[in-house]
């Protein structure tokens, strides 16, 4: 996190509400017709999904898209 951002009590990751609904990856993939490659992905925070697959995985997890903490993960090294 940078300069003044918080993550709210509220949000949760994506694995977390995965897990909550007790659902595995395979079968989310399979509903939302990606990947689970796809799914890890978006769970590893490597890359993020578009909006509509945000919203229908909010759908899917019974929370909204404010409550769901899309992070995307540094990849690129520090240049020194």
């Amino acid at each position: 996190m940078k300069g003044g951002e918080t993550v709210k009590e509220r949000d949760l990751t994506l694995a977390a509400l995965r897990v909550n609904k007790r659902m595995q990856q395979k079968k989310v993939a399979e509903i939302l017709g990606v990947t689970p490659a796809t799914l890890a992905s978006w769970e590893k925070g490597k890359t993020v999904p578009n909006i509509m697959r945000a919203q229908q995985l909010a759908d899917l997890y019974g929370t909204s898209l404010d409550d769901i903490l899309f992070t995307l993960k540094n990849t690129l090294k520090q240049i020194d």
